[in-house]
């Protein structure tokens, strides 16, 4: 909003009543005193607000203070300021914020019948300030003739005090926003030549900001950009990137100078860009989020789940997660039941995983294990079955001729012969070593040589049923050349 003039107001006093006004109205007041020492502002108090220095001139017997406040209520006093003899004041209204009156400039003159108001190099040229002019002379005889008027700006009159009052003081405002630096523009006064003071002060319109604002993808790993805004009239010192706990910016921090790679800590926090300004505080920009978490690629396993073999595990990736060490799990199915942390990469498989099922793991310093794919279930290695030769009659004499089977060499406790009831193995029986003499109790029954080992036996194929041999006959024990398959 457009700076305005509210109204003014003056006295021959040290006192002056300051004009209807509304919180946030900016206040200029000015006190003169006919000494080389100035008037003293009040303490604030009551319904004295603050009032803050604009400019102070001093000397050749006269004095002019200028000070502002910017209104916190709608009944605002001046207060007695002391040794004051005249005084004016002026009401501002618009978008004037703390920076209001950020501009100044003094002038004086000795033995003069004008007043010659000091330029001012302003800070903003695109009409969003107003000019504001007090002037003083020491004699008691003078009257404003006219309003500072050089160059294209013109001047009104706000408040003059004029000969009869005790001295001459003058309060005068540009009629229009400024767009040229002010001259130094001359007031022609009536009476004898006497020593002035004089200010020009400019009154800034505080421009809303321009917030920051924050480029890239809100994703653990990416790199996010803070892009500054800007404002009018206020110097940037940095520009940073925040975290906060929601889009309302609660809890923020600062995460450090733009640009910023996401941190998987962040997971679930709000970003936003912060423009810092010397004068007079922080500008957000929107808070964006939430954070998502960065997608993991998988480990991978390579090798054959066999007993025996070598498996190995091949680490992936996830952006922002630090990894700490990449394993191989061994769990109870393909859903990684019961799941446990086995072996580091290039584990052999062993007797107490078979039928168990492997997956290579990422375990990192933030975030869950990663797993990859669940292979198995974990198998034997194939076992090379025993094989039977001789002749399967009564009193003839068969042996078990043992098989072998990878990686249970360990485990092998002898080959034997076996008696079962029929060619499926039906109620195995153990006879003894791997040469046996057929017995006449086992007529009709089937014969299989098997490899024991610690987990069981192994079996050959079952052949016969035995027969009775004929009498008075030499059957040579020969290998009836038996196929051999295998059956556990």
């Amino acid at each position: 909003m457009a700076i305005s003039i509210v109204g003014s107001n003056a006295n021959a006093g040290n006192t002056v009543t300051i004009p209807a006004h509304q919180v946030g109205d900016l206040i200029v007041i000015s006190a003169r005193r006919a000494n080389n020492s100035g008037p003293t502002a009040p303490g604030s108090g009551g319904t004295v607000p603050i009032w803050s220095p604009l400019e102070t001139s001093s000397g050749n017997s006269i004095s002019l203070f200028s000070y502002y406040t910017i209104a916190v209520a709608t009944n605002h006093t001046s207060g007695t300021w002391n040794n004051a003899d005249h005084m004016t004041v002026v009401v501002l209204r618009g978008s004037v914020g703390p920076l209001a009156a950020g501009n100044w400039n003094g002038g004086q003159g000795v033995s003069t019948q004008t007043i010659i108001y000091p330029v001012l190099t302003l800070q903003r040229t695109d009409g969003s300030s107003r000019g504001v002019r007090v002037g003083t002379r020491l004699v008691a005889d003078s009257e404003v003739a006219n309003a500072p008027s050089a160059g294209v700006q013109a001047w009104s009159n706000q408040q003059v005090i004029p000969a009869g009052a005790g001295a001459l003081m003058a309060l005068h405002t540009s009629d229009l926003p400024l767009t040229e630096n002010p001259t130094n523009d001359t007031v022609n006064t009536t009476g004898s030549n006497a020593n002035y003071k004089a200010h020009t002060i400019e009154i800034v319109e505080n421009l809303p900001a321009v917030p920051p604002t924050l480029t890239g993808f809100m994703i653990v790993g990416e790199e996010v950009s803070a892009e500054p805004g800007s404002w009018t009239g206020h110097t940037l010192v940095s520009t940073q990137i925040y975290y906060a706990d929601d889009d309302e910016g609660m809890n923020g921090t600062p995460t450090n100078n733009s640009p910023y790679t996401i941190e998987a800590d962040k997971v679930g926090k709000y970003l936003a860009a912060i423009d810092t300004y010397e004068d007079p505080e922080d500008v957000f920009g929107d808070w964006e989020g939430p954070i998502e978490d960065s997608v993991p690629i998988a480990p991978t396993l390579d090798g054959e789940v066999i007993l025996g073999q070598d498996v190995f595990s091949n680490p992936g990736s996830w952006p922002g997660h630090p990894l700490e060490i990449n394993t191989i799990w061994i769990a109870d199915d393909d859903q990684g039941l019961n799941n446990f942390n086995s072996e580091s990469s290039g584990f052999t498989v062993d007797f107490a995983v078979i039928g168990k099922y492997l997956a290579a793991a990422d375990q990192y310093e933030i975030g869950d294990t990663q797993f990859g794919p669940w292979t198995g279930p974990v198998e034997d290695t194939t076992p090379v079955v025993p094989t039977l030769t001789g002749t399967l009659q009564v009193g003839q004499e068969v042996i078990g001729n043992p098989g072998s089977w990878d990686f249970h060499e360990a485990q092998y406790e002898g080959t034997f012969v076996w008696i079962a009831d029929d060619a499926e193995g039906t109620n195995p029986l153990q006879t003894g070593g791997s040469n046996y003499t057929i017995e006449a109790a086992y007529l009709g029954k089937f014969v299989a040589a098997a490899d024991s080992y610690v987990s069981g036996p192994v079996f050959g194929s079952w052949e016969g049923p035995i027969e009775e041999a004929p009498p008075n006959s030499s059957v040579p024990n020969v290998d009836p050349g038996i196929s051999i398959s295998m059956s556990m």
